[in-house]
């Protein structure tokens, strides 16, 4: 089996809000692809803050890496995840925020979800997982603040899944691919970082998860749902509610 993946985080900013945990979540979701799920090291890219040359988390890098990924062939599985801040300043409109990303300029300095989903129905990986621990609305750190993301995210998240899905059917009419995403809360609620842990609440359960033995994306959301709603609930007695899509064939392994 042939698995690519490509990680995200970001908790230095030039010109925005430090984050606390965002790289260490990046970084440990790599090792732990590689310690417990098999992937070979030389097919686990991570790009942070602290890295240098085009493994440094800058918008262009971003797009460049994604935008590579289109010369990898016969990929059974694609897993793309991002830690850091985002926007949606219009519904409809949303940003990943590389290091050099400014508030006043998101077009040209941030990365385009619209952006991502082009560049990902082109890979033709047979399937396709989205992790997405980041706000979508103002930028602000995980732990106390994180905004919520936009009225109408959640159904974009899944139309993001959906509208992969259906072109990648387009160009192969004789294979169906699966494409999952799997975002840290719903819309109208906050993403916490846990400071015990070292991680988002969400990434330290996801890790947890796989150190467990967990094996695929549903049960996967399944395992993260309510440990995740129980910690937020408990040390910001606020609500957190991971959320999944899931548009092809069904779950993946």
């Amino acid at each position: 089996m042939k698995r690519r993946a490509l990680l995200i985080g970001i908790d230095s900013y030039l010109l925005l809000g430090e984050l606390k945990y965002a790289r260490r979540d990046a970084e440990a979701f790599g090792a732990m692809l590689q310690e417990r799920c098999g992937f070979d090291p030389s097919y686990v890219t991570v790009m942070t803050c602290r890295a240098e040359g085009g493994l440094r988390a800058q918008s262009n890098f971003i797009e460049r890496a994604l935008d590579g990924l289109r010369e990898e062939r016969d990929l059974d599985l694609l897993i793309v995840g991002f830690w850091g801040h985002g926007f949606a300043p219009q519904p409809g409109r949303r940003y990943l925020c590389g290091v050099d990303t400014s508030e006043d300029d998101l077009e040209r300095t941030a990365v385009s979800l619209d952006l991502v989903k082009t560049m990902l129905t082109q890979v033709q990986a047979r399937d396709t997982l989205i992790i997405l621990d980041c706000c979508q609305n103002s930028p602000a750190g995980r732990s106390t603040a994180a905004e919520p993301i936009s009225a109408g995210e959640e159904a974009a998240l899944h139309s993001m899944a959906r509208d992969i899905q259906t072109v990648r059917m387009q160009d192969e009419p004789l294979s169906m691919p699966t494409v999952a995403v799997l975002s840290s809360c719903r819309e109208g609620e906050k993403a916490y970082e846990w400071d015990q842990h070292q991680h988002g609440i969400f990434t330290a359960h996801l890790l947890d998860g796989l150190r467990s033995g967990v094996t695929s994306v549903a049960q996967l959301s399944n395992y993260t749902f309510d440990r995740v709603v129980r910690t937020a609930n408990e040390l910001h007695h606020q609500r957190q509610r991971p959320y999944l899509t899931i548009e092809g064939r069904g779950d993946i392994v």
